[in-house]
């Protein structure tokens, strides 16, 4: 796959981007396809302030089977399960370090993009990273994003009944299986 895109996907007049996650880029480096294949790589990562609404966001899409708004048929509907969005909040945060780690690791300083700033203000932003990159000042047609937020009132709704529940007098979750409660607020 990466031999055809360097031969033939691969313009002059353009930049190659690839989204791995950073077992993924481990990967591309341990088997050499970093520096063989990219030899001039710049590091992005895009990272999201609010890990919590990223949880509820994977719990809902996981369950609905709607990972983007190009996805238009949900396949079931989401109901709120207090455990899967807290594991899925362990495992972002695990990520995030992995992450951390292997950049540590590899004397990688990434261009950090922050996911919220993007999602209000998307030109700006990618105006920014061009510039970063090199591009110099691009041209930014809006009408080419085709994605829609997905977030409405029912990650809303899970945030809140995740908090209460986490922040409750009773004991639920991780707090349960520790014999620890968080104060309430």
């Amino acid at each position: 796959y990466l031999y055809w895109e360097v031969e033939h996907a691969r313009r002059k007049d353009c930049m190659f981007g690839l989204k791995a996650s950073h077992g993924q880029a481990a990967m591309l480096v341990r088997s050499g396809a970093i520096p063989h294949f990219f030899n001039d790589v710049n590091w992005v990562v895009i990272h999201r302030e609010d890990i919590l609404a990223q949880a509820i966001s994977l719990s809902i899409a996981h369950q609905t089977k709607q990972w983007s708004s190009n996805i238009k048929v949900r396949k079931s509907e989401a109901r709120f399960d207090f455990m899967d969005i807290e594991t899925r909040l362990e495992e972002l945060s695990s990520a995030k370090t992995a992450l951390r780690a292997f950049c540590t690791e590899q004397g990688i300083n990434p261009y950090h993009i922050n996911y919220e700033e993007l999602e209000v203000d998307p030109k700006t932003t990618t105006k920014k990273l061009a510039r970063h990159l090199g591009a110099g000042e691009v041209a930014f047609d809006e009408s080419r994003i085709n994605l829609q937020r997905q977030r409405n009132a029912q990650n809303d709704e899970f945030k809140e009944r995740f908090l209460e529940e986490y922040q409750g007098p009773t004991l639920t979750g991780r707090n349960a299986i520790n014999g620890l409660a968080l104060p309430s607020k």
